[in-house]
């Protein structure tokens, strides 16, 4: 099929039908499209080539010219098999063009739900003679060690993406995620994010710019307010691989003013590769830098950290997916109270969800998951665990 685009004496229509086919095969959709193009002007009756344009717009993300190719096509005498998939490629980008919901509640137990250290004493530094240190401890409250409890945990998300002509979009997108502990509602929390912007995307690439707001609140006060902005591009260089990259600022305050120190800017930056091996089986590495700006040097921080990761389904049998994390915390100024002792940190998160493919209660999926981190630090009062289990029950709505 290659060579024929290059032989001589051949059918003009035809030769430029297979070069875009050629095209098309090697990702060259902008030639492709441009040259499909042309032969629908110059031949208005070529149906079936109207309709392999159609689907290679759809395929580029140009979904507004692509359905104006298909609502041609629909009023021709096309066989019933090319009808009926044109009225599927329609309805396909005007159900990904609606809104797309999500919800998700389920029960959740944690075993330290206020992020304590276990160690009955807290332990201050004394200074000793000749730069010793001695390590006066004093014995904590009850209420300042590890506290478990089971909580009712629920997400919910919307997201709508619209064409708005060419590879141009905008999107919105509302999230919020909280959990309740019927006895500890102290460290009952939630919170909720509103995104919008701009999105450009085609067969293989794509970039967005989007303004963010968020609101969080715990033990039914509020707690937190934020807001910026946040950019994500991405390249999809063949089938097997992705890349991705963004970048995160955010104005956060908080609403005590007792936590006044904390107030700052957050940035975080990461870098993504993902890789399919085959449609059960995808694997992903992220690296990224996380800069937390606080009013109080001592609460700022750098925080580096690496990701790898894998998602994998066994047929109808069981659906896995795996990730680690790992990263050091290096806090701005030295603690007063710990005799100018300059804060750092080793954290590690272990992450787990296990389900079955198929499985459904009420239209609902059940899910399996599991949590673990635990944070080293050179000041021993900032040593902590937590584990959490959930078992959640998800729907697209």
């Amino acid at each position: 099929m290659r060579f024929y685009p290059t032989m001589s004496g051949i059918d003009v229509v035809l030769r430029d039908y297979v070069q875009g086919a050629l095209y098309r095969h090697h990702g060259q959709y902008a030639k492709a499209i441009s040259l499909y193009r042309q032969l629908i002007t110059q031949h208005p009756d070529l149906d079936y080539v109207r309709l392999e344009l159609g689907l290679m717009l759809m395929e580029n993300k140009v979904w507004r010219e692509a359905d104006q190719q298909f609502a041609r096509v629909q009023r021709q005498a096309l066989d019933p098999d090319a009808q009926h998939d044109v009225a599927m490629y329609r309805h396909m980008m005007q159900r990904e063009q609606q809104w797309q919901f999500q919800a998700g509640v389920g029960l959740a137990h944690n075993n330290n739900i206020n992020a304590a250290n276990k160690d009955a004493f807290l332990r201050l530094p004394i200074a000793g003679p000749e730069g010793s240190t001695f390590w006066l401890p004093f014995a904590k409250n009850p209420d300042a060690l590890p506290e478990a409890a089971w909580g009712l945990k629920y997400t919910a998300s919307a997201q709508r993406e619209q064409n708005l002509g060419g590879n141009h979009f905008y999107t919105l997108a509302a999230e919020g995620d909280g959990v309740n502990y019927r006895h500890h509602n102290a460290y009952s929390d939630q919170s909720i994010t509103l995104r919008g912007g701009y999105k450009y995307q085609d067969v293989s690439t794509w970039f967005a710019a989007m303004p963010q707001l968020g609101k969080a609140w715990v033990g039914g006060k509020p707690y937190r307010h934020s807001h910026g902005f946040g950019i994500e591009a991405g390249y999809r260089p063949d089938m097997p691989w992705q890349f991705m990259g963004s970048f995160l600022w955010l104005k956060r305050d908080y609403d005590d003013p007792d936590y006044d120190a904390y107030d700052g800017p957050l940035r975080v930056y990461s870098l993504a590769a993902m890789r399919a091996f085959s449609p059960q089986l995808m694997v992903y590495g992220r690296a990224g830098m996380q800069n937390e700006s606080a009013r109080s040097g001592e609460y700022a921080s750098r925080f580096p950290w690496l990701e790898v990761g894998a998602s994998s389904t066994l047929g109808n049998v069981v659906g896995t997916r795996l990730s680690l994390k790992y990263g050091h915390r290096h806090y701005k100024k030295p603690y007063a109270l710990f005799l100018y002792t300059q804060r750092r940190d080793r954290e590690i998160e272990l992450n787990a969800t296990l389900w079955k493919p198929g499985l459904t209660l009420y239209g609902f999926q059940p899910r399996l998951y599991a949590s673990y981190s635990r944070h080293h630090s050179n000041l021993p009062m900032y040593a902590r665990s937590q584990t959490e289990v959930a078992l959640m029950f998800e729907k697209r709505l």
